[in-house]
């Protein structure tokens, strides 16, 4: 599914990831965080389907990942490893991507950022697409944000949790880019809150 996204504003409840990205209407069934699960949904009428895998942090400091999904007909084959510090501790040491979009290949490298464990810097590729963001949680966990840039533009975004509303978290922000790596960006702070 070509097109950028820009505006970001979409509502997670009861595992369902709705609201608008871009143009587009999203509707996305999806559990997280989950580390094996999957994702059913359309995106501007066009159909969204991925299922991943992440390896368990109890079993290896060397943890592997691996989504497949199909945005709009366009495949997403990802697949990364997250090195920690030791078994049973999740600090994470660093990580790598690898994988295939439509566009071309995906290559990123992920390392910490400070001593607080709580932010994390991706460099890499998304096809064509340049990606530089930072990724950071806070302190109460409440709120989750990333900002940089993707191809050359600002990227800012936060989801926030409302625990006074059911936990309900709400994603906002602008995001120039491809609107798969936007939308796994949005998934990512799911993630981590």
């Amino acid at each position: 599914m070509a097109g950028s996204a820009e505006r970001i504003d979409l509502t997670y409840r009861d595992d369902l990831l709705s609201g608008v990205i871009g143009a587009h209407e999203l509707r996305l069934s999806i559990d997280v965080p989950v580390s094996t699960s999957w994702a059913r949904g359309t995106c501007g009428g066009a159909a969204i389907d991925a299922r991943w895998r992440i390896g368990s942090n109890y079993e290896a400091v060397e943890v592997p990942a691996r989504l497949e999904a199909s945005l709009g007909g366009g495949r997403i084959n990802l697949s990364a490893t997250f090195s920690l510090h030791e078994i049973k501790h999740p600090s994470l040491v660093g990580a790598t991507v690898g994988g295939e979009v439509a566009t071309g290949v995906v290559s990123a490298s992920v390392v910490p950022r400070g001593r607080d464990g709580r932010s994390v810097m991706i460099d890499g590729q998304w096809g064509d697409v340049a990606v530089a963001i930072t990724a950071v949680a806070a302190v109460r966990m409440n709120d989750v944000g990333i900002m940089g840039t993707v191809g050359g533009e600002r990227v800012a975004i936060l989801a926030e949790r409302s625990w006074s509303d059911y936990g309900t978290t709400h994603i906002r922000g602008h995001a120039p880019g491809p609107i798969g790596l936007t939308l796994l960006m949005a998934i990512g702070l799911l993630y981590f809150l």
